[in-house]
C-alpha cells in the first residue's frame, strides 16, 4: 500500500514539473509584451519572400453542406483591406448535397466541386482544391502562400494585412493566428471552447512568440506558404487533427510556426454536449495518432538543436494531455481500494482516505482551471462577444468544461471516432459581431433559417 501511495506521489510531482513551463507561459503572456515590442523593434528586418503588402495569397475553404454559412464568410473575405487584386478566394464544395457551391459562387468565390466517397476528410478535400489551383493557374506558386478557413469562420477586415506582415517577415513559412468565438454566451459549452481557445492564443501561442520558440496551429485560421506544397508534392495532411500534424511535422524538422495576434478571425461552437463530446472524442483521438507518428522522433531530436528544444519539448507535452497522467493517480486510487477489499477492516479504513485524496485533486484541478480561466477572461475582456455577466459565468464553469475532458481522454483510447453532422445557425456578418453590445447566439442568429450540418465523412483516416 505505501508503495501505491509512494508511486501516486512521485507521478503527481512528475506531472507538476513537467507542466511547469506553462506557468512561465502565463507569466510571459502577462508582463512580456511591451518588453518584447521594444527588442524586436530594435531587429534589423529579415529579408522576406516579398515586401509587406505584396505577397499574393488564396484563401482555401472545404465546405460540405454550407450554404447558410458560406456566404459570411466569402463576403467578410472580400472586405478585407489588403489590395483585391492579390487574393483570390477558393471553395472546394466537398461531396455536397445541397446549393453550397452555388451560393458560393454568388458570393464572389472560386469554386470547385468534388464527389468522392472514397477518400473523405478535410484533408483529402484540400489537396483536390490545391491540385486544381496547381492545374488552372500553372503552378502552387501561382500565390506566394494559402490560408485555410472553415466555412462557419468570419474575418476582421484586417486579418490578411496582419498575416502579411508577419509571412513578409520572412521567419515562418506557417503563421497561425487569433482564434475567436461567434457564440461565446450560448451557455457553458460555447463559453467553454471559446475560453481554451483564448488561453491557447495569449497564454500559449503569444509567449511562445516572444520565446522564439514555435506556435502550433490549431484548426482554422492559418497561413502556409507554397513552398511547402512543393517540397511535400501537395497536401499529405490526413489525419484527424491535420492541423496538429502539420505543426508535429515542421517542428520535427526543425522549422518554427509563427503568431499573428493581431490577425482574428471567429468561428462558431457546438452548443449541444453530445456534438461536443463527439468532436473532443474525435480530436483527442487525433493527438494520439500524432503523438504516435511524430512522439518518438520529437523525443529522438529533442536536444539535437538547442533552438529547437523547448519547441519539440512543448508540442510533445500538448500532444501528451496531462489528463493521462490524472487518469493513472485515479487508477492508482482505486487499485489499492480493490487491493484492499479482502480485508473489510482494512478497507473500510482506507475509503475514506482514498475518498479524500480523489477530492482534494478534483479541487485542485478545478481551481487551476478557474484561475486560467479567471486571467484568460479579465486579458481578453474587450475581445469577448457577449454580456458582462456571461462573461464572469464563464470562469466558473470553465474548469467544468476541462472536467470533462478526463472520460474523453479514456473514450478516445477505446473508440474509433468519425466526423459527425454538428449543426452551425449562427449566420452572422462581420459588421454584426463588431457592433456594441453584442448579446447572445440566439440575437446573431437568423431563427428562421434552418441549421445545417458540417462536414460529415463517415470513415477515421488511416492510423
Amino acid at each position: 500500500m505505501k508503495f501505491i501511495e509512494v508511486l501516486s506521489l512521485i507521478l503527481g510531482i512528475v506531472v507538476a514539473v513537467a507542466y511547469l513551463y506553462q506557468i512561465i507561459y502565463f507569466i510571459v503572456g502577462m508582463f512580456a509584451e511591451a518588453r518584447y515590442r521594444l527588442v524586436t523593434s530594435k531587429r534589423p528586418p529579415l529579408p522576406g519572400p516579398a515586401g509587406a503588402g505584396t505577397s499574393r495569397y488564396g484563401f482555401i475553404i472545404a465546405a460540405r453542406n454550407e450554404a447558410n454559412v458560406i456566404g459570411q464568410l466569402v463576403d467578410s473575405l472580400k472586405k478585407q483591406e489588403y489590395p483585391e487584386e492579390l487574393f483570390d478566394i477558393f471553395v472546394i464544395a466537398d461531396n455536397c448535397d445541397d446549393n453550397t457551391a452555388e451560393v458560393a459562387r454568388r458570393a464572389g468565390a472560386i469554386v470547385y466541386e468534388r464527389n468522392n466517397t472514397e477518400k473523405k476528410g478535410k484533408g483529402f478535400a484540400v489537396n483536390t482544391l490545391l491540385e486544381h489551383i496547381k492545374e488552372d493557374y500553372g503552378s502552387y506558386g501561382a500565390y506566394d502562400a494559402y490560408i485555410i478557413f472553415d466555412a462557419d469562420n468570419i474575418v476582421e477586415k484586417n486579418f490578411l494585412t496582419e498575416m502579411d506582415k508577419e509571412f513578409s517577415k520572412g521567419e515562418c513559412r506557417v503563421i497561425t493566428s487569433y482564434r475567436n468565438s461567434k457564440n461565446f454566451g450560448a451557455n457553458w459549452i460555447t463559453s467553454g471552447y471559446s475560453v481554451a481557445f483564448m488561453r491557447e492564443a495569449q497564454y500559449l501561442n503569444r509567449p511562445r512568440r516572444i520565446l522564439r520558440s514555435s506556435a502550433t496551429v490549431s484548426g482554422t485560421g492559418y497561413l502556409f506558404s507554397h513552398t511547402l506544397l512543393e517540397e511535400n508534392g501537395g497536401w499529405p495532411y490526413h489525419l484527424l487533427t491535420e492541423d496538429l500534424e502539420l505543426s508535429a511535422d515542421l517542428i520535427v524538422k526543425g522549422e518554427k510556426i509563427g503568431y499573428a495576434g493581431s490577425a482574428m478571425f471567429y468561428d462558431e461552437q457546438p452548443t449541444k454536449f453530445k456534438q461536443s463530446w463527439t468532436q473532443r472524442v474525435r480530436w483527442t483521438r487525433g493527438f494520439y495518432q500524432v503523438i504516435y507518428h511524430y512522439g518518438k522522433d520529437l523525443i529522438k531530436n529533442m536536444f539535437k538543436d538547442r533552438s529547437m528544444a523547448l519547441s519539440r519539448y512543448d508540442i510533445f507535452m500538448f500532444l501528451a494531455p496531462s489528463l493521462m497522467f490524472n487518469l493513472a493517480t485515479v487508477a492508482l486510487s482505486v487499485l489499492a481500494l480493490v487491493l484492499n477489499i479482502v480485508d473489510m477492516n482494512g478497507a473500510s479504513k482506507l475509503a475514506p482516505d482514498v475518498g479524500l485524496s480523489f477530492l482534494s485533486g478534483l479541487i485542485g484541478y478545478y481551481a487551476l482551471n478557474f484561475v486560467q480561466g479567471f486571467i484568460t477572461v479579465i486579458s481578453e475582456w474587450k475581445k469577448i462577444r457577449t454580456t458582462s455577466g456571461r462573461k464572469i459565468a464563464s470562469m466558473f464553469t470553465y474548469p467544468l468544461y476541462m472536467f470533462t475532458y478526463i472520460p474523453i481522454s479514456l473514450v478516445a483510447l477505446l473508440v474509433r471516432p468519425q466526423w459527425t453532422p454538428i449543426a452551425h445557425s449562427v449566420t452572422t456578418s462581420i459588421e454584426d459581431m463588431n457592433r456594441e453590445n453584442v448579446q447572445t447566439v440566439r440575437e446573431l442568429s437568423h431563427e428562421n433559417v434552418p441549421p445545417h450540418e458540417e462536414a460529415v465523412y463517415s470513415e477515421e483516416p488511416a492510423e
